[in-house]
């Protein structure tokens, strides 16, 4: 059986992700796979009313045999037992049970992406949508550990939980601090336990900017006084050493390495003054906490910093291919169907994740230009009429233009350190092909008239070879195979002009 409220919520997630992709194109295969999943989510809960009604009434009709009731949520667990995004909805759904109207498409989808699952044991608390909290839950863990209060930290972290809760379910007839205490109650938790979790959880209230929770605080600081009246905690007020105040010292300093510093030097001070007086008041132990705390904090911002810099180099190494299309007032030519075909190969290729397929339309001369500067391509493929004096773009009034090749030579000179082939998918370009091979490793032209139908075949062979990682000159000559193989002519027009 499905956990109450768990449809709603997955439908709900269903349909939010098929309207955040309903206008976009996808960008890769996965984004496809993961609409196609929600939509399958989707349609079986509407219909599985519909298909329960007529796989009783089939199996009647043929069997003459009553069948025992199926029950809607057998049916559908049932139906998607396979389906990754339910799988994934259904466990992020019993592991954050008290989140899960703060679960967003983001975190569903970085889940269903990474192929792990949603994070398990505690770490799942160190990525709530608050800040706050996770910050805090990471800093609980070593308390926890130095206090060895709890056996089971995930019964101190479930109740910790409960601020999500404050978030949205003040106005409950039951009291937040009754919440509180009748957790801790079903936990059998003692009053050490008890005390632990209050502080902390005040100690967050208190940090925190909504207005809403200043009620919450009231009440659980008047519940833990009730429970253990501050002024009989041992040295409460004499502790001149109080941690709060090392903090907020600590955290004058810009970088996290320097409060580090800071409080391994007052550990020394303390351990000194302790010596000498002979007495131990265990703010040593707190400072202990507060710079493990801050240690993993200094890693985990390492790790942060780390993948940033491995995505934005992953992002400057992306294979781009720039397609630039014209198709002037002249004869029209199928340009639209060649960027689609060779669109959709590139997603299906190997080497996919490293493609990244530009298109700019109605180029013009500073199209062009600008084009060429954003992107820094790889493949630059123009497609559309040529003539022997030169390739034809549009002038600001759409009207055909002419470039020459020397123009083109002079332009791709520019970006010769990033350019490693330029496509004229165009009419007689074999000359403007020689005049840029002066300043490219590899330059394909058409040595005369090429018809619609070779320039796009010619067109998906090469980019299934480039898809694949292979190198140009076998990428051209997997599109003149793939001319032949749809038993057209035109697989002695296109020219590689390599060194």
């Amino acid at each position: 059986m499905l956990k109450k409220g768990f449809k709603d919520f997955v439908y709900e997630k269903a349909i939010k992700i098929i309207e955040e992709y309903r206008d976009k194109e996808f960008e890769n295969v996965k984004e496809e796979e993961l609409v196609i999943e929600a939509t399958m989510i989707k349609v079986l809960i509407e219909k599985s009313s519909e298909l329960i009604l007529k796989i009783q009434q089939d199996t009647n009709n043929n069997f003459n045999v009553e069948t025992k009731k199926i029950h809607e949520d057998e049916f559908i667990e049932y139906a998607l037992k396979k389906n990754r995004l339910f799988a994934i909805s259904k466990v992020l759904f019993e592991q954050m049970k008290n989140l899960s109207t703060h679960i967003t498409i983001k975190i569903i989808f970085d889940n269903w992406n990474s192929n792990l699952g949603p994070q398990k044991g505690i770490e799942k608390y160190f990525n709530t949508p608050d800040d706050l909290f996770n910050t805090k839950a990471f800093y609980w863990r070593y308390a926890n550990k130095n206090k060895k209060l709890f056996d089971n930290l995930e019964v101190f972290y479930q109740i910790m939980m409960r601020y999500f809760d404050f978030l949205e379910m003040y106005e409950q007839p039951i009291t937040c601090a009754e919440l509180i205490i009748n957790d801790c109650k079903k936990h059998n938790l003692n009053k050490d336990q008890i005390i632990f979790i209050l502080d902390n959880f005040t100690e967050m209230l208190f940090q925190s900017e909504n207005p809403v929770l200043s009620n919450v605080y009231i009440e659980l600081i008047d519940t833990r006084h009730e429970i253990c009246p501050f002024d009989e905690e041992e040295g409460f007020y004499d502790n001149i050493w109080n941690i709060e105040r090392l903090r907020e010292e600590a955290n004058q300093y810009s970088t996290i390495l320097e409060r580090i510093r800071f409080l391994r030097h007052k550990q020394l001070e303390y351990k000194r003054e302790s010596e000498e007086l002979n007495a131990d008041i265990g703010i040593n132990e707190e400072i202990e906490i507060e710079v493990k705390y801050l240690e993993d904090l200094l890693e985990h911002t390492k790790k942060i910093s780390l993948t940033d810099k491995q995505e934005k180099t992953q992002m400057q190494d992306k294979f781009k291919i720039l397609f630039l299309g014209a198709n002037p007032t002249l004869s029209r030519l199928r340009l639209d169907e060649e960027v689609r075909e060779i669109q959709t190969n590139l997603k299906i290729a190997k080497e996919r994740d490293k493609l990244e397929l530009v298109q700019e339309w109605a180029v013009t001369p500073q199209n062009l230009i600008q084009s060429v500067l954003d992107n820094c391509p790889k493949i630059i493929h123009f497609s559309g009429h040529g003539q022997i004096e030169g390739i034809i773009l549009e002038d600001n009034s759409g009207k055909p233009k002419i470039i020459t090749g020397d123009a083109l030579a002079g332009l791709f000179d520019l970006f010769k350190d990033s350019i490693e082939c330029v496509v004229l998918n165009s009419c007689y370009s074999e000359e403007q092909a020689i005049a840029i091979k002066k300043k490219v490793p590899y330059v394909i032209g058409m040595n005369t008239a090429i018809p619609d139908k070779a320039a796009i075949a010619f067109s998906v062979g090469f980019y299934k070879g480039v898809g694949a990682g292979k190198s140009i000159p076998f990428s051209f000559k997997l599109g003149i195979s793939a001319i032949m193989l749809e038993g057209i002519s035109g697989d002695k027009i296109p020219k590689l002009l390599e060194d």
